[in-house]
């Protein structure tokens, strides 16, 4: 900069490529985001921007690089390397004792072996990448409903699921058959996470319900990124703009659970979903075998070089001295020239020491196991009808080599099923173990008595008119207010079950049902409980959602009697800090507690 016109001198500076590079992995990452515009239900509008096709391919290999890239994993290995250079030797004639066809013919008998199995690996993953993308499915284009396959979707379609049916792509939620627009979606594609994801539409376009003939808008979000937990967009409808979120947002691989239909727009297709964008391609794993292995080889080569470079020596000082009076022998060469051939003759004698058929021994056992992985009925879940699939068969040996197994939480390695055993109250413990389970019962005679939660104090307490009595009642109202389960009704009874989008959460609700707190239904923004065979309805104002910065859930509610309350519940922790003052022997009691528990 000139400092007395204050303009710049000459062209800019370059970029620094430090930066650039920073850059790059930041967009990766998701950090830095663009924009993309979408038309809803508007196929040729859409069109101009060259959105990705919904195809989904997971293979390693194409046509074109199978050969080349085949043999680049395949040479990888040491040994490969030293049969490719013995077998070019005896092409020589004057250093070959033996015919190069003994060479050759094994080599590539070995190299076709592997790409076979390689193949069939990768034929297998093509397989199954047909398999998803014809899965069928119903989408809305043009205003026209069609049965169509997963692969023909296209950004800005409208998509119609059922319950218990795959997302076929990236979805943001339109409208679903409860009146609120509520809908539940099981992750566990994404995250591992068996627990239910609560999302939403948005009142603008749930009140559309199944007809979007009239619907009439455009989407602006951010461009593909690989981040699962950021996505932040615009709905423009009838000079309305609405904020859209993750809470609208559906993962394709996920599964939608306890709604009996949805409507979505297609927003990320293909390979520019978040699943495929955190997806990697196929690796080419080595095992600790083919390392040990190759770890062995390198040192029976270097074994082998020293003893062909002692013979050759030897070879070269007994033609030096010697050869002359062995005529016969018809020597022609030097002594140095005898030891230099004799070497590379020598490298092609004990090329033997290395078996050639080691590699196809260990490829054979590994199709093996692979074979028996897929065929293992100890390996088979019956309840979901899924079997053991060995997508590759290059670390099958390391299964039996398993020490330790590091579990982040309960409910990845057990059926992470919680049930409501004890609590404490005011300062005081209730509930005592059961090993009879009975069934649970809305009759108010049978309160208290459920499968695991029993105490004959506390339902006496209840009952009184004592202050306890009042504070017991207040516990087991929260936990029949303060959640997001939703009511599931069982076929061809009249009866009901909770889902929730954590085990945990549905063990507390059904734990205030079986003491008599019994949550019925949501209507109109409002919780329907019955207390001791009476209906009582509370408002719910605001609802805060359990997350993993706050570590506690909250609910604003209008109580029957007009009162506005505040329901929280969540880690000790952060209780404990928001308790009134003046209660530090109460915490202490109840951290007792939380210790014998």
């Amino acid at each position: 900069i000139n400092p007395k016109t204050m303009k710049p001198e000459g062209p800019p500076p370059p970029l620094n490529r430090s930066w650039r590079k920073v850059f790059r992995e930041r967009f990766k990452r998701g950090e830095i985001m663009g924009s993309r515009k979408i038309y809803v239900d508007r196929p040729y509008a859409n069109a101009a921007f060259h959105f990705s096709s919904n195809n989904v391919t997971t293979t390693k290999y194409n046509l074109i690089t199978f050969v080349p890239k085949n043999l680049f994993e395949q040479f990888r290995r040491v040994a490969n390397f030293w049969f490719l250079f013995t077998a070019c030797l005896q092409l020589i004639p004057a250093i070959s004792p033996t015919n190069p066809l003994s060479s050759f013919l094994p080599f590539f008998f070995v190299l076709g072996v592997t790409a076979v199995k390689e193949f069939y690996e990768d034929w297998n993953r093509r397989m199954n990448d047909r398999e998803v993308n014809n899965r069928p499915t119903t989408v809305i284009r043009g205003g026209v409903v069609q049965k169509t396959k997963w692969s023909n979707i296209k950004v800005g379609d409208i998509v119609f699921l059922k319950n218990n049916e795959l997302v076929p792509a990236d979805l943001i939620v339109l409208s679903t058959n409860d009146p609120e627009g509520i809908c539940y979606l099981e992750t566990a594609a994404i995250d591992g996470e068996s627990n239910l994801k609560r999302k939403g539409a948005l009142r603008e376009t749930n009140v559309f319900r199944e007809d979007f003939s009239n619907f009439d808008a455009e989407i602006e979000c951010q461009t593909p990124n690989p981040s699962l937990y950021q996505f932040n967009g615009t709905l423009s409808h009838d000079d309305n703009v609405t904020s859209i979120g993750l809470r609208q947002f559906l993962f394709r691989g996920c599964v939608l659970r306890n709604t009996e239909w949805m409507y979505g727009l297609a927003v990320y297709t293909g390979h520019e979903t978040k699943l495929m964008k955190n997806a990697t391609n196929p690796p080419s794993k080595r095992s600790l075998l083919e390392k040990q292995v190759n770890f062995a080889l390198l040192q029976m080569f270097t074994f082998i070089i020293v003893l062909c470079l002692f013979c050759g020596i030897l070879a070269g000082c007994w033609v030096s001295i010697w050869g002359s009076d062995h005529f016969y022998l018809e020597i022609t060469s030097s002594g140095a020239l005898s030891g230099v051939l004799g070497f590379f003759s020598f490298i092609i004698l004990f090329s033997a020491m290395i078996p050639l058929s080691l590699y196809v021994t260990i490829e054979l056992v590994k199709l093996a196991l692979g074979y028996w992985i897929d065929n293992d009925l100890e390996m088979y879940c019956k309840e979901t009808d899924t079997p053991a699939r060995a997508r590759t068969t290059n670390l099958t040996e390391q299964l039996g080599q398993l020490e330790y197994i590091f579990s982040d939480k309960t409910g990845t390695l057990t059926a992470n099923q919680m049930e409501f055993r004890q609590c404490s109250i005011v300062g005081n413990i209730y509930g005592v173990f059961s090993s009879s389970p009975k069934a649970v019962s809305d009759d108010p005679d049978d309160y208290g008595k459920n499968q695991a939660f029993y105490d004959e104090q506390m339902v006496k307490e209840v009952q009184s008119s004592s202050d306890i009595g009042k504070e017991i009642r207040k516990f087991w109202t929260l936990l029949a207010v303060c959640h997001t389960v939703m009511i599931q009704p069982k076929e061809g009874e009249d009866d009901f079950t909770y889902s929730a989008a954590s085990p945990d959460e549905a063990a507390l609700v059904q734990a205030a049902r079986e003491q008599g707190y019994v949550f019925r239904a949501e209507r109109d923004h409002k919780f329907i409980i019955t207390v001791d065979g009476v209906e009582e309805a509370y408002e719910i104002l605001a609802v805060l959602e359990f997350n993993s910065d706050r570590k506690r859930m909250s609910v604003i509610v209008r109580c029957p009697d007009g009162k506005l309350l505040l329901f929280c519940k969540g880690a000790d922790t952060v209780i404990f800090q928001r308790a009134a003052p003046g209660q530090e022997d109460l915490i202490q009691t109840t951290t007792d507690h939380l210790r014998i528990f």
